[in-house]
Protein backbone atom coordinates (compact mmCIF):
# COMPACT_ATOMS: atom_id res chain seq x y z
CA UNK A 1 0.00 0.00 0.00
CA UNK A 2 1.08 3.18 -0.72
CA UNK A 3 2.08 5.67 2.44
CA UNK A 4 2.32 9.24 1.65
CA UNK A 5 4.29 10.89 4.39
CA UNK A 6 5.16 14.60 5.82
CA UNK A 7 8.60 14.87 5.75
CA UNK A 8 8.74 15.72 9.26
CA UNK A 9 7.67 12.23 9.78
CA UNK A 10 10.27 10.13 7.85
CA UNK A 11 12.51 9.50 10.82
CA UNK A 12 9.74 8.19 13.01
CA UNK A 13 8.37 6.17 10.53
CA UNK A 14 11.47 4.23 9.47
CA UNK A 15 12.47 4.06 13.35
CA UNK A 16 12.63 0.38 14.81
CA UNK A 17 9.95 0.07 16.81
CA UNK A 18 8.00 -2.68 18.73
CA UNK A 19 4.59 -0.83 17.76
CA UNK A 20 3.84 1.01 14.15
CA UNK A 21 3.22 4.44 14.25
CA UNK A 22 0.03 4.47 13.34
CA UNK A 23 -0.35 8.34 14.65
CA UNK A 24 1.26 8.84 11.35
CA UNK A 25 -1.47 7.41 8.96
CA UNK A 26 -3.73 10.26 7.95
CA UNK A 27 -6.10 11.35 5.07
CA UNK A 28 -4.17 13.33 2.77
CA UNK A 29 -5.59 16.37 1.14
CA UNK A 30 -6.20 15.72 -2.87
CA UNK A 31 -4.74 19.22 -3.20
CA UNK A 32 -1.65 18.32 -1.48
CA UNK A 33 -0.97 14.93 -4.07
CA UNK A 34 1.17 15.12 -7.39
CA UNK A 35 1.85 13.12 -10.08
CA UNK A 36 5.05 13.30 -12.26
CA UNK A 37 5.78 11.38 -15.12
CA UNK A 38 8.43 8.65 -14.61
CA UNK A 39 9.24 7.14 -17.91
CA UNK A 40 7.59 5.07 -20.46
CA UNK A 41 8.06 1.08 -20.91
CA UNK A 42 6.40 -1.51 -23.35
CA UNK A 43 4.10 -3.89 -21.98
CA UNK A 44 4.15 -7.18 -23.38
CA UNK A 45 1.03 -10.07 -22.58
CA UNK A 46 4.26 -12.45 -22.52
CA UNK A 47 4.59 -13.94 -19.05
CA UNK A 48 7.92 -14.32 -18.06
CA UNK A 49 9.34 -17.42 -14.95
CA UNK A 50 11.90 -16.81 -12.89
CA UNK A 51 12.98 -20.23 -14.63
CA UNK A 52 12.90 -19.25 -18.22
CA UNK A 53 15.99 -18.85 -20.14
CA UNK A 54 16.73 -16.02 -21.09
Amino acid sequence: MTTFLEPRDYEEYLAPTERPPVHLLRILAAVKMRTRFVETTPISNKQVSLFDSQ
